[in-house]
Order: C-alpha cells, then sequence, then structure tokens
C-alpha cells in the first residue's frame, strides 16, 4: 500500500532541510574564515617588514644638505609618492612637494597664540638616547628657545622622540600633554646612542608592561605609530602565567619579565628608528659628543638652521664640567647602596629611574631572539657602532 505524503508536509521538510544547509555552510564558512584570519594574523606577524637600515658614514665630513630630504628638498627620492604618502606625511617634516606644509587652520588662530608654525629645527630620537642631555647642552651653548618632549616648541624648535610623528596631542605615561598645533619642522636631525647602552635603560626604565595608567598611556602611543606585539601575545609566547605576572615583585630577578621587557625594548629601538631612518634626515652620534667630545658635530647642526656656531672652548667646558658632575652623582650613588636592601616594591618599578644593572650584552639579547639581536646589530653597525661583530656568528 502506497503512503502519500500531503503535500504541506513535503514543503514543510523541503524548507527545514534548506535552512539546516544554509546553516551548516554559514558555520562552516566562518570556520573557515576564523581560521584564515588567525593563520593571516601569524602570518602577517611573522613576515612584518623590517626595519629600514641606513648606512651611516661616520668617516664623512661635513653634513651635506643636498643628500638629505630636509629644509623644503624637492629632490626625487624625498617626493615619490611612495616617500610621501609611507612617511612623510606621517611625520613632522616639513616639505612642499609632499604637500606636508604648515597649515594654519580656523580653530588654531581662534586659539590666540597656539596656531601651527613653521619651526627650525627638530633633533629627534629614540626613547632613552640622551634627548635631554642635547637639549641642556645646545640651550647651554647658545641655541636657546629650544624645548624638551615635556613642552610645547618653542621659536627654535625642539629636541624630543615623541614629536617625529605627527599627533593631535602627545600624551606619553603622566606629565601633561604636548601640542603642535600643526607645525612642522623645517630641519630635523637623527640622534642616534649606542644601541646596548640605550636598550638597557629602555627595557628597564621605561613603562613597558601595561600595568598601570602611565604605562598604559606610553604603550599606546608607541603602537599608535610603529608596530608593537601586544602584551598577551608576548606573555604567551615567554610562557609567562597569570600568576606569574599578578605576582610579580621585581622584574629584573625574573628571567620570563625580563625577556618580555626587552624584546619589547628591542621592538621600539628599531621601529622607531627605522621610521627616522625613511625620512632620510642626517644623523649625528650622542657618543660623539659626550664621550669623544667631537664638538664639530655641534657646528654642524647650528648652520643648518642658519646659526653662528658656539666657540669650542665654551662647548668643551661644559662637556667636562657634565662629565665631572656624573661622575660624582654615580659615586654617591655606589656609596648610598651599602648595606640597603636592593629588593624593591611592584610599586618601585613604575619610577623613573632603576636600580643599576649591568649594560645587556648581545648574548643576553641572542637568548631573547636571534632574529631581534641580527636586526639589531644591523642597525648598530649602520649608525657606526660594534664594526668587529658578525651577523652571522652572532647568536652561534
Amino acid at each position: 500500500m502506497t503512503v502519500i505524503t500531503p503535500p504541506s508536509r513535503v514543503a514543510a521538510a523541503r524548507r527545514n532541510f534548506r535552512k539546516y544547509l544554509f546553516l551548516g555552510v554559514a558555520i562552516g564558512a566562518c570556520t573557515c574564515v576564523a581560521r584564515w584570519s588567525q593563520g593571516y594574523y601569524n602570518a602577517a606577524r611573522a613576515f612584518a617588514p623590517p626595519p629600514h637600515i641606513k648606512h651611516f658614514d661616520k668617516g664623512e665630513k661635513g653634513y651635506k644638505r643636498e643628500h638629505y630630504c630636509i629644509d623644503n628638498s624637492d629632490r626625487e627620492e624625498c617626493c615619490s609618492e611612495y616617500q610621501c604618502t609611507m612617511f612623510v606625511t606621517r611625520s613632522t617634516l616639513y616639505s612642499d612637494c609632499c604637500n606636508h606644509v604648515h597649515n594654519t587652520d580656523e580653530k588654531t588662530v581662534k586659539r590666540g597664540r597656539q596656531h601651527s608654525h613653521l619651526l627650525p629645527l627638530l633633533i629627534t630620537s629614540a626613547p632613552r638616547s640622551g634627548t635631554r642631555f642635547i637639549q641642556q647642552l645646545f640651550t647651554r651653548v647658545g641655541m636657546t628657545g629650544l624645548t624638551t618632549d615635556s613642552h610645547s616648541p618653542q621659536n627654535r624648535g625642539q629636541v624630543s622622540w615623541k614629536h617625529v610623528f605627527d599627533d593631535e596631542d602627545y600624551v606619553v605615561g603622566d606629565t601633561n600633554p604636548t601640542h603642535l598645533y600643526k607645525s612642522k619642522f623645517r630641519v630635523i636631525w637623527h640622534l642616534v646612542r649606542d644601541p646596548l647602552k640605550s636598550l638597557t635603560s629602555m627595557a628597564f626604565t621605561e613603562p613597558l608592561l601595561e600595568d598601570t595608567a602611565k604605562s598604559d598611556q606610553y604603550v599606546k602611543y608607541v603602537s599608535k605609530h610603529i608596530h608593537l606585539s601586544n602584551q598577551s601575545t608576548l606573555r604567551d609566547f615567554f610562557r609567562i602565567t597569570p600568576d606569574e605576572w599578578e605576582t610579580r615583585a621585581n622584574h629584573t630577578d625574573s628571567e620570563k619579565m625580563h625577556k618580555f621587557l626587552v624584546y619589547r625594548g628591542m621592538e621600539i629601538y628599531l621601529h622607531w628608528h627605522g621610521f627616522i631612518n625613511y625620512l632620510n634626515v642626517p644623523i649625528f652620534r650622542l657618543e660623539d659628543l659626550a664621550v669623544d667630545k667631537n664638538v664639530t658635530v655641534l657646528d654642524e647642526v647650528f648652520h643648518s638652521v642658519g646659526i653662528q656656531p658656539p666657540r669650542h672652548s665654551e662647548v668643551m667646558s661644559y662637556l667636562e664640567a657634565q662629565e665631572y658632575k656624573r661622575e660624582q652623582y654615580q659615586n654617591r650613588r655606589r656609596r648610598l647602596k651599602k648595606g640597603r636592601d636592593r629588593f624593591r616594591s611592584k610599586k618601585d618599578l613604575h619610577k623613573d629611574e632603576r636600580e643599576h644593572r649591568e649594560t645587556l650584552n648581545w648574548r643576553e639579547l641572542c637568548h631573547v631572539d636571534k632574529r631581534k639581536a641580527r636586526d639589531l646589530l644591523k642597525m648598530s653597525q649602520s649608525f657606526g657602532y660594534y664594526q668587529e661583530l658578525d651577523e652571522e656568528t652572532l647568536c652561534q
């Protein structure tokens, strides 16, 4: 006997079949997209563009304006579409050919004195590279009106690692926000410091952990402008458990926390300096002034903005006085450390100072990440440091 199914039931069965088929396809598609996006993220992170490295010829006598993209240069390599889009318009470098001029808009005019300017000079770097020392030196020997990164710029310009990027508010840490009001700099100089010393200071002094409001603000600003691995990714990478993260007291005594800080410091050093390298601006080294006392470096910077250089005797007197004060300060700290408990509380980790530690060495960097260590050596050598080392055998 043949059973005839009513048409209404057949139609309902077909609708249910289509519904569940569509649902299954949708779930499968979402799963594929999720896996693809995760794979894409991992691949993008693994193959992130390396920091730009431009070789610095220490032996070159005198800075030559025609070699660089400063002072509103119209050279072809300074005005290409790629150069303008990817770098110049993200920076505070003045450039007519990139349509990156300083424009006085109505909003800034209404604020009275708070309006845009075309400023003569920016000396910039990465964090912990001696910008405060350079500002004090230049101001002392005659370049007045040059402010630090904790103040908005004055008539002469600024010495700041923060202000190389074009931004509305420069809020970093717990300092008051500073502003450029769309101002641009006609000439930018790139200050570099011994990478191992700079990295040591950066890793163990700067607020890189994202565990306070100050640290959150700092990392947020840095990661806004350069590639920076997020906290959870690094914690997983170095296998830092939640308990280890929450109960830390002295991060310099924890190997995992040590790696976290050094890795993040390497990222900042490489990519911040790498961006400045792309701007193709003249470079000078902190050690040429502070250690070798090559005061002719100042002559080049002063000449680049049309100012008469200071007398070398004045510069030498200031450098020698600063060296003496630094030695006295370090000796006093060593005496005070005797018999003092070196354990620091979690609160102490967020001060703008650190317990003395030996400068990081290349073996320690290789232990953290071999690829990053080699990139750092390559950049170091481009700045004239550690020429005796070999990149291929560095981490063997």
